[in-house]
């Protein structure tokens, strides 16, 4: 049995710097934002109405489930066999299943969309690993970043 990597990199949602992190590790704080972050593979099963889900893992969506939130993040990766509605910013492959709904835009490296899945509108964006967290979120349609770091949605923040 070969040695587990020590460390592993990981990009904060908030700020977007770099971080190290241990591969065992759920949570964690930004050294440099000093916000929470979740670093663990997040799972829906049911119903959910969120604001943002984040996560430096992935994201699966399970049949049953489904997610509706202003801005889903996952940065390796998300597979949809349910049902989102959310601007989605992937750093890893998008999987949307054959009966799965899909309603928002996203940005991610590659996008797989199974036969039979309903894509009701959004717009995708293709872009690789490396531009993805280059651009970050405030590059997405209708999100933007403001002074302080903080994302908003809808409206442009800056003065006019």
């Amino acid at each position: 049995m070969g040695k587990q990597a020590r460390y592993r990199q990981v990009q904060c949602y908030h700020c977007r710097s770099q971080v190290e992190v241990s591969p065992r590790a759920m949570t964690m704080t930004c050294p440099r934002c000093h916000k929470r972050l979740q670093l663990e593979d997040v799972v829906v099963k049911a119903a959910q109405g969120l604001t943002k889900l984040q996560t430096c893992g992935r994201i699966l969506i399970e049949k049953k489930g489904s997610v509706r939130a202003d801005l889903v993040e996952a940065h390796e990766g998300i597979e949809v066999l349910g049902a989102i509605r959310a601007k989605v910013l992937s750093g890893g492959p998008v999987l949307i299943g054959e009966k799965a709904k899909w309603h928002g835009d996203c940005r991610a490296p590659s996008v797989r969309i199974g036969d039979g899945a309903k894509i009701e509108g959004g717009y995708f964006e293709i872009a690789s690993f490396e531009q993805g967290q280059a651009m970050g979120l405030s590059e997405l349609p209708g999100v933007f970043l403001t002074e302080d770091r903080t994302n908003t949605f809808g409206e442009d923040p800056s003065p006019a």
